[in-house]
């Protein structure tokens, strides 16, 4: 998907972007990548917690 059409769709969806969000939109590699991971995070089966230090975790991992 384009950034625009990316960045548009996020804005209808939740009304404003945070500064992350708009600075991963300069890659579309990067923001589809992001993207994916947000989905499926919300579709897994974990609690607040353990998704928390599961992010935590890929930070720290990705530096």
């Amino acid at each position: 998907m384009p950034r625009a059409t990316c960045s548009v769709t996020l804005v209808e969806r939740h009304g404003q972007v945070g500064a992350m969000v708009r600075t991963m939109a300069h890659s579309p590699a990067v923001l589809g990548g992001y993207l994916q991971l947000s989905r499926g995070m919300k579709r897994a089966k974990l609690d607040r917690r353990t998704s928390e230090l599961v992010s935590i975790a890929l930070q720290v991992h990705q530096g």
